[in-house]
């Protein structure tokens, strides 16, 4: 095993980087002469059992059933998992002073997003914003995302008993 996603089925069974797997639904694998990706061809959103050890010698083999994930939805693992990282070192970095926004897409739902966490009290009270765009295909909405971000407050309201909210 060259590599487990986090919070994917594989990490679920406790399925390590650097374990052996020996077997997938009963056929045993032999190195460099088995199609491993044969043996998954039709089985996206089904079980497959597989006999796996930390150890080389089988010693402590065990057989666990993971259910393969289509590759729509470990994509968007990976993408949850990425930004969750990005979140978590941006925080560290940043001592808790930076807000962290990922657009997926230059796209109105993105856009509806977008305005939703750049006025939520998490993101206005810190003292600077990483807008991550990485690997985003684009869009038409960057004039508008530009637009919120210079933007200078104009007017302060102040409900009787209520928190202050900018205008």
């Amino acid at each position: 095993v060259t590599d487990v996603a986090p919070n994917s089925p594989a990490d679920k069974m406790w399925i390590r980087k650097g374990d052996y797997i020996f077997s997938v639904d009963g056929v045993e694998l032999k190195r460099g002469k088995e199609n491993f990706y044969k043996l998954l061809s039709g089985k996206v959103n089904k079980d497959i059992k597989i006999s796996i050890s930390s150890d080389a010698d089988r010693k402590n083999a065990r057989e666990v059933a993971v259910k393969l994930m289509d590759p729509g939805a470990y994509m968007e693992l990976l993408y949850s998992n990425e930004i969750e990282e990005a979140e978590k070192l941006v925080k560290e970095k940043g001592e808790g002073k930076i807000a962290y926004i990922r657009l997926r897409e230059m796209m109105p739902d993105d856009l509806n997003y977008f305005q939703n966490t750049i006025g939520s009290d998490d993101v206005k009270s810190k003292e600077a914003l990483v807008l991550d765009l990485r690997a985003n295909p684009g869009g038409r909405i960057h004039q508008q995302v530009l637009d919120i971000l210079t933007r200078t407050r104009f007017a302060e309201t102040r409900p009787r008993g209520g928190k202050p909210s900018d205008q």
